[in-house]
């Protein structure tokens, strides 16, 4: 895979991140992602945080962000795309769950 791939453990470190803080500070070493996937649930600070968070004090209206969550709450997935999430996957994804959510979102 040609982009490194960075995993945090929860949204605290996702904020520090993606500001530049702390042990995030050199963007040589850690650069903005091209891409955010986040869980609805993190500890400490929720996905709809994070999203918020990169929409609003980031300003960054292109950085795509999927939600990649256990929830199949109909209303965690209207938030999620309220909040500016730019895709909803349900995990384990399968064949079933992509169809019920394409549906959805379709209707």
């Amino acid at each position: 895979m040609p982009n490194r791939i960075i995993s945090l453990d929860n949204g605290l470190e996702a904020i520090d991140y993606l500001v530049g803080t702390g042990q995030y500070k050199d963007r040589q070493a850690f650069p903005l992602p091209s891409l955010l996937v986040v869980d609805w649930r993190m500890p400490s600070i929720s996905g709809r945080e994070i999203i918020h968070f990169v929409r609003s004090k980031l300003n960054s209206a292109t950085l795509p962000i999927v939600v990649l969550t256990s929830s199949t709450d109909i209303d965690d997935m209207r938030e999620a795309y309220n909040a500016g999430a730019t895709s909803y996957l349900v995990k384990p994804l399968s064949t079933y769950n992509v169809s019920k959510m394409f549906s959805v979102l379709m209707a």
